[in-house]
């Protein structure tokens, strides 16, 4: 009897995954600014190139100022993107924090709802066997 009981539990818990240990703490999963900002460095470069191109084809230039406006413009382009990864791992490192305070409260509400749980628990049975 206690075995079973034991291998059921046991097969509970190896059933629990991370969305239901941030559901038990009131937390849920979020997207990630990550998830946000690489495609759009993507779709942003991705324009820079074609925009580029574009440029060349159209622009009455020698090769000498052609090339040195492209070297500015990929200079530039490079200080953009640098720039745009500094702010969004700042944000990301901010939103870490934010999420390390969160767990943190959390974790301290954690034993005493587990033991308003139990409590519960035991008042229940208490009631179900006539016990007081």
């Amino acid at each position: 009897m206690f075995q079973d009981t034991f291998k059921g539990g046991m097969n509970n818990v190896r059933n629990f995954g991370t969305d239901d240990i941030l559901g038990a703490l009131g937390l849920q999963r979020r997207s990630t600014f990550g998830d946000v900002l690489f495609p759009a460095l993507g779709i942003f470069a991705a324009g820079a190139v074609v925009g580029g191109a574009v440029a060349l084809l159209l622009a009455p230039k020698s090769g000498d100022e052609m090339r040195r406006d492209l070297a500015n413009k990929a200079d530039d382009l490079r200080q953009r993107v640098g720039n745009a990864a500094k702010d969004a791992l700042g944000e990301a490192r901010h939103a870490i924090g934010e999420a390390r305070e969160a767990i943190g409260e959390k974790e301290k509400e954690l034993p005493l709802n587990l033991r308003k749980r139990a409590e519960g628990t035991e008042s229940n049975n208490h009631l179900e066997h006539g016990m007081k």
